[in-house]
């Protein structure tokens, strides 16, 4: 989580969108740990006065075009509440969308911060309150969950339903990484026995009927 390491991410998001055929939408998360050695403090000083200006250089220079959000960890014992909203803060000064981690594994209040600062979406929201939830929706901030991780972690689901119930925005992702090695969002809800969630997340072939982008159906299942 140096800013050397940060940069080869990116550019690698970046060079990966030349060999896919879809469109990717990176994102910068030099807030995701505090390094050991240092502290909150000296991480959010770096991210804020090296890394982000480092980043904006590239994209102006022609690089790094498909970054564009800015994400950070926002936890308790991490990166608080208001080290998050001074990183995410810069991002977007810096013209960068706010997508974020937020309540996730303690209520902090995160996502009624990151309503205030005009966040595009957060992410996990398993421990949000209800005042979160009422400020997401006053915001039209969406609510991203990732139904990997709270199995995953066996953490309790998110309140998706009243979420939905109170009018905010709701999406669903895969949170793919090694630590939610799900293979697609449908998960296992074609599963004929429980079984078989053990052994294999997926069943997307069997469930997608029509891929949907910007309003306008690109892909539909022949039948």
């Amino acid at each position: 989580m140096n800013t050397e390491s940060e940069l080869k991410m990116l550019n690698v998001i970046d060079m990966a969108s030349g060999y896919l055929p879809v469109e990717l939408s990176g994102t910068f998360c030099g807030g995701h740990a505090v390094p050991k050695g240092t502290t909150e403090h000296d991480q959010t000083n770096l991210i804020v006065n090296e890394m982000i200006p480092l980043i904006i250089n590239e994209k102006n220079e022609g690089r790094l075009q498909t970054i564009e959000n800015i994400d950070v960890f926002c936890e308790k014992g991490n990166f608080e509440v208001d080290s998050s909203r001074t990183i995410l803060e810069a991002g977007k000064k810096a013209g960068l969308a706010i997508n974020f981690h937020a309540e996730e594994l303690n209520q902090i209040g995160g996502a009624e911060m990151g309503a205030e600062i005009g966040a595009r979406a957060m992410s996990h929201l398993e421990k949000v309150s209800d005042n979160g939830i009422r400020a997401m929706q006053k915001s039209g901030t969406v609510a991203v969950l990732l139904p990997t991780t709270a199995y995953m972690l066996r953490l309790f689901p998110p309140p998706a339903r009243k979420m939905i119930d109170s009018g905010v925005i709701v999406a669903l992702g895969s949170d793919f990484n090694p630590n939610a090695y799900c293979y697609s969002m449908p998960m296992f809800t074609d599963a004929p026995r429980w079984e078989h969630i053990i052994y294999q997340f997926g069943g997307h072939n069997a469930l997608i009927k029509h891929v949907v982008k910007n309003g306008n159906v690109v892909y539909s299942k022949q039948t």
